[in-house]
């Protein structure tokens, strides 16, 4: 009696080791998806990019955003939450585009926003858009103005030189010649303050700290503190020339705005039709 007894107090105790573990916390759907998905303009145009995250059971995750432009997401890792029963929903904004040819249309490789689930596990999902400014009138110029800056295809004017950049501002920096004539090499200077900023890898308020042997042709160390060259070659009328610089993902990590002059020609070697439009200038901020 004593044995049976024993046995009977056992057996409950040997099938709470048999039993199987919790399951683990998973991500089991992951959706993005972009609004305006196409735009024809007017630009800058506002995209938002809505993400849709499930959970196998009720509990956190964590996520970053990864921009086609290879902007950093700077406040990365950001945390979501999952009720167990409707799916967590996580947004971002890119306002993006630009009166330059660099826009007309967006690089397709580059129009995409990513939303990267870093855990419980790692998933990715991607959102690709159109974008197009050729079609609209970002700059606020009637439309005819704009069709009035291309350049006559036989090429026997004046060149006219423009920088370009990206807004945001990020890694591509270029000149195009709008004018009616060829242009010989010249050079554009780029230079950064910054206003609040509070860190970044290049140091102070400037933003082009950058070791010399990091600055790869075509782009050169400018006079004076924080500012970059860029080689043009000669650009024939209508064409461009673009250039990505190799470093700024390792700079922009810390959290302030800093504002970005672009100069075509800057040293004045080429005889311009318009001299009074070298100039643009750019913004980024890290919230």
């Amino acid at each position: 009696m004593n044995a049976k007894k024993g046995l009977v107090l056992l057996l409950p105790a040997a099938l709470a080791l048999a039993s199987p573990p919790a399951e683990a916390l998973s991500v089991t759907s992951v959706g993005l998806a972009v609004s305006p998905a196409a735009s024809e303009g007017p630009c800058p145009v506002e995209l938002t990019f809505t993400g849709k995250v499930v959970l196998n059971g009720r509990g956190n995750f964590t996520y970053k955003w990864e921009r086609g432009d290879g902007a950093i997401d700077s406040t990365a890792p950001h945390t979501g939450v999952y009720d167990g029963v409707n799916p967590a929903v996580v947004t971002t904004t890119w306002t993006l585009g630009a009166a330059t040819s660099m826009f007309h249309p967006y690089d397709p490789a580059r129009s995409t926003e990513t939303i990267h689930i870093l855990s419980p596990t790692d998933v990715s999902k991607t959102a690709q858009f159109r974008l197009d400014c050729g079609a609209g009138n970002p700059m606020g110029r009637p439309v005819a103005a704009l069709a009035a800056r291309e350049p006559a295809t036989n090429c026997n004017g004046q060149p006219d030189l423009v920088p370009l950049l990206h807004s945001p501002m990020d890694a591509v920096v270029g000149v195009k010649n709008i004018g009616t004539g060829n242009a010989g090499p010249s050079v554009l200077y780029v230079t950064c303050n910054g206003y609040g900023v509070t860190s970044h890898k290049g140091g102070g308020n400037g933003c082009f700290f950058v070791s010399p042997e990091l600055m790869t042709p075509p782009f050169f160390v400018g006079p004076g503190n924080g500012t970059v060259g860029l080689h043009v070659p000669a650009l024939a009328c209508g064409k461009e020339f673009v250039a990505t610089m190799p470093w700024w993902a390792s700079l922009y990590s810390g959290k302030g705005h800093w504002i970005f002059t672009a100069t075509a020609d800057a040293t004045n070697v080429v005889a311009e039709s318009n001299e009074s439009n070298n100039d643009t200038t750019s913004a980024l901020i890290n919230p």
